[in-house]
């Protein structure tokens, strides 16, 4: 599958702009062909800027408020691999990246790759709340003195494990009391 995605980008595509441009430059001649291709790179880079500044302004946004912005971040990977469409030269890509700049198609691209993002690392990940026939629960962590939900087995171990990451399992402590003294001391 990869083998072919990548054939049909590099090869594929390409071709295909190379034949609409020629195309396109038999009807209304090469120097006003240029000239549109240099005008929806200009255009694309424009949209890109402002809807890319729209798209962190709502990531920020979601962090402040305290909410995990994925939605966000996939609308604002999205906007910028439409900006990336729309600067290659090229018809073709630049109306797909047009498409991608239109918010209903944004929301749904960026949902299909929100749903690649969360297979992959559940299948890289497997999350501690799953059970046996691969439902989550909710939760991607258990406490140490929680029993195991059924079917539950920790992800194993990948052969290049990073020595210097060090896996700890950890609880709160706190000193003092409810009014604000720190520490066991008095």
């Amino acid at each position: 599958m990869t083998i072919v995605l990548l054939t049909l980008v590099f090869v594929a595509v390409p071709l295909l702009e190379i034949f609409v441009i020629v195309a396109v430059a038999d009807q209304i001649g090469t120097p006003s062909t240029l000239l549109v291709l240099i005008l929806v790179s200009a255009v694309g880079a424009w949209l890109t800027k402002r809807e890319g500044l729209d798209a962190a302004q709502r990531v920020r946004e979601g962090v402040r408020l305290g909410r995990l912005p994925t939605r966000d971040v996939m609308d604002a990977m999205v906007v910028l691999l439409a900006g990336v469409l729309m600067l290659t030269p090229g018809f073709v890509t630049d109306l797909v990246g047009l498409a991608f700049m239109a918010p209903p198609v944004r929301r749904v691209v960026g949902d299909q790759l929100l749903g690649v993002v969360r297979r992959r690392l559940e299948r890289r990940f497997p999350m501690a709340g799953a059970t046996a026939d691969g439902n989550q629960q909710g939760r991607a962590y258990r406490r140490p003195d929680e029993p195991a939900p059924p079917g539950w087995r920790p992800p194993s171990r990948a052969a290049n494990v990073d020595p210097d990451v060090l896996d700890v399992e950890g609880e709160e402590i706190i000193f003092g009391d409810p009014s604000g003294e720190i520490g066991p001391w008095r």
